[in-house]
């Protein structure tokens, strides 16, 4: 399905750092790093007549840089003098103030285990170096800061501007503080005041921020009606609800609550296994603020898919642990929430290896225009359909590809080199390695040829005809379809590609004023799915993924005419454009759905 291929990243190559990590991500894709080195330290020292005097030495000190978007080199940000245990860090658009996280183990034994960790958080003046300043803010729950790029274009010609930063502390707040610079003696920027804070979040049991868009995402349990406002309540509906709430920022005008989502996730009070410690919490490259135990990410599109992707991991009841805790059988599930589509895709991998699965991380990335790739390195590729233009019913399933490491940690990034959409480009946080991920023809019709599992080839099939409009590839396909006429699959091949071939024609050379007759034309044979199984070879055993689609009505978005008018296309705007297209596929359920989103003004508050 997707050509994967790893190279070394450059600029690591040429330099051997001691104690390298990503440690965050600007607005434009840049990498913030951190390493250890040896650096001249300043510092006094008293001589025999009680003077001091000015002295230097080499000491191993932590510098912070910001790595090219090629990733060819990096530039020092700041030094320090010493060695701090930087895991979090981001930077302002105009690369004039630094925010960075520390985090201490303290209380620990011989082996490090028993002890918590304690985070402080501080900003630094990079331009050029200057002081660093503390929030005093230090507290044993997980910090995270990031800058929002608000700030006018000709900041940089001002002599005064205000940065605002986001301040997160896990399960308490999410703040913003204004800091007001201030350019002095015309060349470096200083900190000119205390920093204004405005609360914008109060509790809080997970959060993401998202850079491009300025958007911040947060689960919340949403307490129960109040006694007396309505009549009898079922018991159940009395417990608080979990609720993803989605806020938008601007530029000098207030935030704004643009989405309300009731949530069922499975095993949010806990996980149902001890996933030991927080491994991925403190990756500042997910702009997450989270237990280690809740893997939650939320993934959108411009044309309005919105995608809540939840990884959990799980055991039977009635299985017995081995004496072995590595071969301890385990399904590892992920579940995708469509609100677009107003339903739930639940995938589980059952009897995985408890030494894959708790190394096993999903990554989740938009593929074009209507497929939603999830790499789960050690286990599976899944390539979900979750366009707009029709139902999710088209998914393609392989094993991991052989050059993803197991144990692999990828983050998504941005390359300017990489203008193709049909290529992911990203980090792989443990390894430091640069990996690609590329669909071509030559893999997809490989994988077609190969594949003995029907609903593959078919949703191959589906891409190449209705998704891509390549009708060489759509024929190619059917040539080696051809050369066995008497395989059973042959008739239920032949049926989608006729039905995505006259679909894509017809939708080729229709007017605009006939759209809406491309609602009443079939566009797959393949159904919605309700239950199904795939089953792919892992670990040179056959193993199935089952999956099952589960209808989710609660849905409440925000009405794109209540809001703000900006110069730049909102995502929530676009959730409700399926209402007014025409060629929309509407389906009872979906219908139920968007009419769901139609809700008074007091449902909304901050």
């Amino acid at each position: 399905m997707a050509t994967i291929t790893t190279k070394p990243i450059i600029f690591l190559e040429e330099n051997q750092y001691s104690s390298f990590e990503w440690v965050g991500e600007s607005e434009d894709g840049c990498l913030l790093c951190r390493w250890e080195e040896e650096v001249l330290v300043g510092g006094t020292q008293e001589t025999e007549s009680g003077d001091c005097q000015e002295t230097s030495s080499l000491a191993l000190a932590t510098q912070l840089a910001i790595a090219t978007n090629d990733l060819h080199s990096a530039q020092v940000l700041y030094t320090f003098d010493k060695v701090v245990p930087v895991v979090q860090a981001t930077v302002n658009a105009q690369r004039t103030l630094l925010g960075f996280v520390t985090r201490h183990d303290i209380g620990e034994n011989q082996a490090g285990i028993g002890g918590r960790s304690k985070y402080a958080a501080y900003v630094a003046e990079i331009a050029p170096q200057g002081g660093v300043f503390s929030l005093n803010i230090d507290c044993a729950q997980q910090i995270l800061l990031e800058f929002l790029h608000t700030e006018s274009s000709g900041a940089a010609d001002q002599d005064s501007w205000i940065a605002k930063l986001l301040v997160f502390v896990h399960r308490e707040s999410i703040a913003i503080y204004s800091f007001p610079l201030r350019l002095r003696e015309g060349t470096s920027w200083v900190v000119d005041d205390q920093p204004l804070t405005e609360s914008v979040v109060r509790s809080f049991v997970w959060a993401q921020w998202e850079p491009r868009h300025n958007h911040l995402y947060y689960l919340h349990y949403r307490p129960p009606p109040e006694a007396g406002l309505i009549g009898e309540i079922e018991e159940e509906e009395l417990r608080p609800r979990p609720m993803l709430t989605a806020l938008q920022f601007h530029h000098n005008r207030p935030h704004e609550t643009v989405l309300n989502v009731p949530l069922e996730l499975s095993g949010l009070d806990h996980s149902t296994l001890d996933l030991g410690v927080d491994y991925r919490s403190d990756q500042g490259l997910l702009h997450t603020v989270a237990d280690g135990w809740l893997d939650l990410r939320v993934v959108t599109a411009p044309s309005g898919a919105v995608a809540i992707c939840h990884h959990y991991i799980y055991k039977s009841r009635l299985a017995e642990t081995p004496a072995d805790p590595e071969s301890c059988a385990v399904y590892l599930a992920y579940s995708v929430t469509l609100l677009h589509h107003g339903c739930v895709l639940h995938c589980v991998v059952p009897d995985v290896p408890w030494g894959y699965a708790h190394q096993a991380t999903p990554t989740y990335s938009l593929f074009a225009e209507h497929y939603l790739l999830v790499l789960v390195p050690g286990v599976c590729m899944h390539m979900l359909d979750i366009g707009l233009q029709h139902l999710p019913n088209n998914h393609i399933l392989t094993v991991s590809p052989p050059h993803l490491l197991p144990n692999a940690q990828l983050f998504q990034i941005s390359i300017p080199k990489v203008i193709s959409g049909r290529t992911l480009t990203y980090i792989d946080g443990v390894n430091h390695l640069l990996v690609e991920a590329r669909v071509t023809k030559e893999s997809l019709y490989s994988l077609f040829k190969s594949t003995p599992v029907l609903s593959n080839r078919l949703a191959i099939l589906h891409m190449a005809a209705v998704h891509d409009r390549d009708h060489d590839l759509t024929r190619k396909l059917m040539w080696s379809v051809c050369e066995e006429p008497w395989d059973l699959e042959t008739s239920a091949l032949l049926q989608e590609y006729l039905v995505g071939e006259t679909f894509a024609a017809v939708q080729k050379h229709c007017d605009s004023d006939a759209l809406s007759l491309l609602a009443l034309l079939p566009i797959t044979t393949v159904p919605f799915t309700t239950d199904s199984e795939y089953i792919i070879l892992f670990a040179n055993r056959q193993k199935g993924i089952f999956y099952c689609s589960i209808k989710q009505t609660c849905i409440i978005s925000k009405n794109s005419g209540h809001k703000f008018v900006c110069t730049f296309t909102y995502i929530f705007n676009n959730l409700w454009a399926p209402e007014k297209q025409p060629c929309f596929r509407r389906s009872m359920h979906i219908m139920v759905s968007l009419s769901g989103r139609q809700i008074s003004y007091a449902t909304y508050r901050p």
